[in-house]
């Protein structure tokens, strides 16, 4: 089923996650190089062979061609989630050749385009599309993507859809996304949990028919009963923009969606009460350690209390949680991990994700076919990789109260409970209290 000549714990990867389809095999060709420019202006796919080495490859005739370029992404059997690999999510891009950078130039062609699939699938099948977009990354016209499979942030945004979808007992109740951006991850990872929570309705009531054990995704209505509405923010004009942006071409319904501005890096001098949310979400925030408190204000003050959803449990199963996933290398997520815990009194658990990228070999179409026509050309790997990300999941102490939080949040005046006395949380530096 599998070839393997020069790269077998891709093989082993594959097999292990199930991802082929029409012979998807291990082969590194010369002809194949890694991409040159991480910007992809212009990109030398086909480099020129010497004399001596001109047998072994020629360079294809890539006139008249659409070119593809495809990466799978899943979460690893390791990763500490309630569901693993039921769901993974392709990113797709497109190139033409550029005739006037030269022979085997390509240039980008088209927006970025995400795809569900389904993770739950037999050994050699790559799983059913469920759910395909065409994602703004700007608000310019002209606007294309920047290559799959080495845009950091975007892997961020993919980590924290799988995450969510992974655990979709907190898409529930309202959604609160915290520096949203595209608001892909808020919106993808909500799509995908619906899609996890209708296939397991499904399977406890459906008959032990083959045909009904696949995911679904309803058309036209892409989220869940359970969620009453997501809330995209952020502080940027342009990124709400992008975000509503992406929310119509996400099909989700307005009456389940909100776009509003938030600014989580300065504490508000409005005296209103701030609007609860059931979840709280934030992707790969970048923070330093001021503003890590800030957030940390954020998701206390907007978090809603545990007594409150025990007093109402009937509306959400889960508890009300804040989900937060960076790469493991982020060191200030420390710092948020320090206010939540000392000084607003939360609970937080914490853990590891491991993020499975797999980036194949380009594929080419004659421009007169359709893109369908890519399932029966054969996929070549070209690279494997993981990354290690860290969640961290709040929720507010049992006692805590919604109303109480000057009295409750020790943060609210500047001391903590420590073992011997009572102690400043990091103090001022001339001394005083910090609120």
């Amino acid at each position: 089923m599998f070839r393997s000549k020069e790269c077998s714990f891709v093989v082993s990867f594959l097999v292990l996650c199930s991802l082929t389809k029409n012979n998807v095999h291990a082969w590194f060709p010369p002809s194949f190089p890694l991409l040159s420019s991480s910007r992809y202006k212009a990109t030398r796919l086909f480099e020129s062979k010497s004399e001596e080495s001109s047998n072994e490859a020629s360079i294809p005739d890539i006139a008249g061609k659409n070119i593809f370029g495809r990466v799978f992404y899943r979460l690893s059997d390791y990763s500490e989630v309630d569901i693993c690999n039921n769901l993974l999510v392709e990113e797709r891009v497109r190139f033409k050749p550029d005739e006037a950078k030269g022979e085997g130039c390509l240039k980008p062609a088209g927006r970025r385009t995400l795809i569900l699939r389904d993770g739950k699938v037999e050994e050699g099948d790559i799983g059913d599309e469920l759910f395909v977009i065409d994602v703004r990354e700007s608000m310019a016209e002209d606007a294309t993507h920047s290559g799959a499979g080495r845009d950091r942030e975007m892997e961020s945004t993919i980590a924290m859809i799988l995450f969510l979808a992974a655990n979709p007992k907190y898409i529930e109740g309202t959604v609160l996304e915290v520096g949203c951006k595209t608001g892909l991850a808020g919106l993808l990872g909500a799509i995908g949990a619906g899609a996890l929570k209708a296939n397991n309705k499904k399977e406890k009531t459906a008959e032990a028919d083959t045909s009904d054990d696949i995911l679904t995704i309803p058309k036209g209505t892409p989220l869940t009963n359970e969620l009453k509405s997501i809330t995209l923010s952020d502080e940027e004009p342009e990124y709400l923009n992008l975000a509503l942006a992406n929310a119509r071409l996400s099909n989700v319904p307005s009456s389940q969606l909100n776009v509003e501005e938030l600014s989580w890096r300065k504490r508000s001098l409005s005296r209103a009460v701030p609007k609860i949310y059931h979840t709280i979400i934030a992707a790969d925030l970048g923070y330093n350690y001021l503003e890590a408190k800030e957030l940390a204000h954020t998701v206390a003050h907007r978090l809603e209390a545990y007594s409150t959803w025990e007093a109402l449990r009937g509306e959400s199963k889960s508890p009300p949680a804040f989900l937060h996933v960076c790469p493991d290398a982020r060191e200030d997520a420390s710092y948020l991990h320090k206010f939540l815990t000392k000084g607003y009194r939360m609970n937080v658990r914490t853990g590891y994700v491991k993020l499975e990228k797999l980036i194949f070999n380009y594929q080419m179409l004659p421009e007169s076919e359709p893109e369908e026509k890519l399932d029966d050309l054969e996929l070549e790997v070209q690279e494997f990789k993981e990354t290690i990300y860290q969640s961290m999941i709040a929720e507010h102490d049992p006692l805590y109260a919604d109303g109480a939080g000057e009295i409750f949040f020790p943060m609210e005046t500047g001391e903590y409970d420590a073992a011997s006395s009572r102690t400043f949380l990091e103090p001022e530096s001339d001394g005083s209290k910090w609120y």
